[in-house]
């Protein structure tokens, strides 16, 4: 590659070390030419990741362990971004309000919540919108939910 075009670009790849032990990198290379223009050489930096990738690994299990965990709760566990759109939806939801994932994904949220509480529900969650962080001493809502079949239950609104 280095030959074939001049240079190499942050290439992910193994460098051995003195005891012949694999070293993940990031590789970034170029050819050294000389006043001639020819190849007389090459420079390399090389970027141990080792590290980086060991925390993404730790990243990837406390994720999967995150969603197993969140998916095996009996509640109902609902993620909403600013725009009120539902980004996720556990087995919990799927119980509670009688929606799949795929059918309620992308949805607003306040469709789930009566007519009397849809404003309360958007003033919150607009409020989070501008703050871009939960208040933990906020105060939780009662309000009326509705499941796919029309019915109301009790529910609180964070």
């Amino acid at each position: 590659m280095l030959k074939e075009k001049g240079y190499i670009h942050e290439k992910e790849t193994n460098l051995l070390n003195k005891n012949n032990k694999k070293i993940p990198v990031i590789l970034t290379a170029s050819t050294l030419l000389s006043k001639e223009g020819k190849a007389i050489g090459f420079s390399l930096i090389a970027k141990d990741i080792t590290e980086k990738l060991q925390k993404e690994e730790e990243i990837k299990y406390l994720r999967s362990y995150l969603d197993y965990t969140i998916e095996g709760i009996e509640d109902a566990v609902i993620t909403v971004d600013f725009e009120k759109a539902i980004l996720f939806w556990n087995r919990g939801a799927e119980k509670v309000f009688g929606y799949t994932a795929e059918e309620i994904t992308g949805k607003d949220f306040v469709t789930l919540v009566s007519e009397a509480f849809k404003g309360i529900c958007r003033e919150k969650i607009e409020l989070l919108a501008k703050t871009k962080e939960m208040n933990i001493n906020e105060k939780i809502v009662d309000i009326s939910a509705i499941k796919k079949n029309g019915s109301e239950f009790p529910a609180e609104c964070i």
